[in-house]
């Protein structure tokens, strides 16, 4: 897995398209394409893998009690989350928080619930804000346009905006 990382982070560095290049099928696809799936350049299928090996590494934090298996899992989770911002999947990107959200709400103390509860409920409302925030970061790639769509549908362009 990390070698399929570590290549895919480096091919999206060359061509900043080339995951969802590889989500085209394999009978269709240029000879370039087939050559960064020879090189074990991962595609669609395999960004989604990541994204659960990162909430893997999140759950394991909260149950594993060594300081430097968790850490371990910290670069995990940085490795992970850095390869699923530049695969510029926004769908695996707010799948992966909403399941972040869930792990660490179901792994925190019974005291501390409540107000991670608000926190979350707050981040419901602000959600406009944040997409906007984020498509100014990211205005330079598609992953911008994508939140920018996002937060027009939010407040209230319809879905014709997605």
């Amino acid at each position: 897995m990390g070698l399929v990382i570590y290549k895919t982070i480096i091919a999206m560095e060359e061509n900043r398209l080339i995951a969802r290049m590889l989500a085209e099928d394999k009978t269709t696809s240029s000879s370039e394409v087939n050559a960064y799936r020879m090189q074990n350049v991962g595609g669609y299928t395999f960004s989604y893998i990541v994204g659960i090996i990162l909430l893997a590494a999140l759950w394991l934090c909260f149950v594993l009690s060594k300081t430097w298996q968790k850490g371990c899992c910290g670069l995990i989770i940085g490795v992970c989350g850095y390869y699923i911002i530049q695969s510029m999947y926004t769908t695996l990107l707010l799948l992966t928080c909403i399941g972040a959200i869930v792990i660490i709400f179901m792994n925190i103390k019974e005291e501390k619930k409540l107000v991670f509860g608000v926190l979350v409920i707050i981040l419901a409302f602000s959600l406009v804000p944040i997409f906007e925030y984020l498509s100014k970061i990211f205005s330079d790639v598609l992953l911008g346009e994508k939140f920018d769509n996002i937060a027009k549908t939010l407040s209230g362009g319809g879905v014709d905006e997605l």
